[in-house]
């Protein structure tokens, strides 16, 4: 069950059009080989690099690093210049450590859980208006010139996504600890027709190690 195992829409660059045809090659029945997704899903090598390299195919190649390898051959052909860098034959890559294996963030869910700082998805079952705190890599950051200075910013952690505005004056003030890579981000929970966002009130900049302390923050109220 290849397809639904890995969740496919929390697997970064793959597109609807792409999960579609994926989707609609398993429901014919199960993959049994490398060679058999590529040929019943139809996809290129870009959306074959990304569900390699999200772990998609361990149980048809072991070993990620080999099962990326081996759909770029198959997918180019071996006359390809991603065949020729192709490992040689008796020096295997070394298999990926459980650290490369998982998202950054599933090694402080345990700390964070005790914090009560909740993991983006379970955003979806609290209440409109509650306050929330929610940690996870920035994304994304935007500021569309019609939004009179709010930023928006998504933040990912190993459950998925979430979505933050940052108002200007939030903004403003936390300029610098909003450049961060690593964020822990407070405020009120907003649902509104299925869509979910936090208005942001504190910004706590993380260190890339997982220092929750944090190297700075400032809180509206």
């Amino acid at each position: 069950a290849l397809a639904l195992r890995i969740g496919l829409r929390l697997v970064r660059g793959l597109g609807p059009k792409a999960r579609d045809r994926l989707q609609a090659a398993r429901r014919e029945g199960p993959f049994h080989s490398v060679e058999d997704v590529i040929q019943r899903s139809g996809l290129g090598a870009p959306e074959l690099r990304v569900l390699a390299e999200a772990g998609a195919f361990e149980s048809l190649w072991p070993g990620r690093r080999e099962a990326l390898w081996e759909l770029l051959r198959q997918a180019r052909g071996d006359a390809g210049p991603l065949a020729r860098r192709r490992p040689a034959q008796g020096r295997p890559l070394r298999p990926l450590s459980k650290l490369e294996r998982v998202h950054p963030m599933e090694h402080l869910r345990d700390e964070l859980t005790r914090r009560g700082i909740l993991p983006t998805g379970a955003l979806k079952d609290r209440r409109s208006g509650e306050t929330v705190k929610v940690a996870g890599l920035v994304i994304c950051r935007q500021r569309p010139g019609t939004a009179k200075g709010v930023m928006f910013v998504t933040l990912e952690d190993e459950t998925g996504f979430a979505n933050f505005v940052v108002m200007p004056d939030v903004r403003e003030t936390c300029r610098d600890s909003l450049r961060a890579p690593l964020l822990l981000l407070e405020g009120t929970l907003e649902k509104e027709q299925g869509v979910v966002n936090v208005l942001t009130r504190r910004v706590v900049r993380l260190g890339l190690a997982g220092d929750l302390g944090g190297s700075s923050s400032r809180d509206y109220r």
